[in-house]
C-alpha cells in the first residue's frame, strides 16, 4: 500500500505534562502568537517555558533568541477573567528547573507558569506572585 513508509513525528524526548490557569488577555495574547508561528499553544509555551528556564536547548519549535519578551500593554477592561488550566508538555528538564524556581519562589507551579507567561507577552500587571514587594515579617 502506498504511503505507510512514510516517516512519523520525531521522538521529542519524555515529556512531562503541567497546567497553568491563565487570565483570558494572557491566554489570548499566547494564541495569537502561538497562530503566528503555527503551532499549538502548548508547543509555543513548552519552547518559551525552556528559554526561560536556561535550557534553549530544547526548544523543538521555535528559533533560539526568537522570544524577547513583547512589549508592555495597558490594562483593559475585563482582562482579569482566569480560564481553565492550560495544558502544557515540558522536557522533564525544563519541568525540574520550573519545580526548583517555584519552590525557591515560595509558589506553586502553576502560579509560577501563570506569572513567566503574563510577564512574555508584557503583563506584568496579571502577575499573582511573581515580582511582587513582600513586606518583611515584624521582628
Amino acid at each position: 500500500m502506498a504511503g505507510l513508509n512514510r516517516p512519523g513525528r520525531p521522538h521529542l524526548g519524555p515529556r512531562d505534562v503541567v497546567t497553568a490557569r491563565l487570565a483570558a488577555a494572557v491566554y489570548d495574547a499566547i494564541g495569537a502568537a502561538a497562530a503566528t508561528h503555527g503551532i499549538d499553544l502548548s508547543k509555543y509555551l513548552a519552547d518559551v517555558i525552556a528559554e526561560h528556564v536556561g535550557r534553549p536547548d530544547l526548544m523543538r519549535w521555535l528559533d533560539q533568541g526568537l522570544l524577547p519578551l513583547m512589549p508592555p500593554r495597558r490594562n483593559s477592561e475585563g482582562d482579569n477573567g482566569i480560564r481553565d488550566h492550560l495544558t502544557i508538555r515540558l522536557p522533564v528538564p525544563v519541568r525540574k528547573a520550573v519545580d526548583a524556581a517555584a519552590a525557591q519562589h515560595g509558589i506553586d507551579r502553576s502560579t509560577y507558569l501563570a506569572d513567566v507567561i503574563a510577564a512574555h507577552v508584557g503583563r506584568p500587571d496579571l502577575m499573582r506572585r511573581l515580582g511582587q514587594e513582600v513586606m518583611p515579617l515584624a521582628m
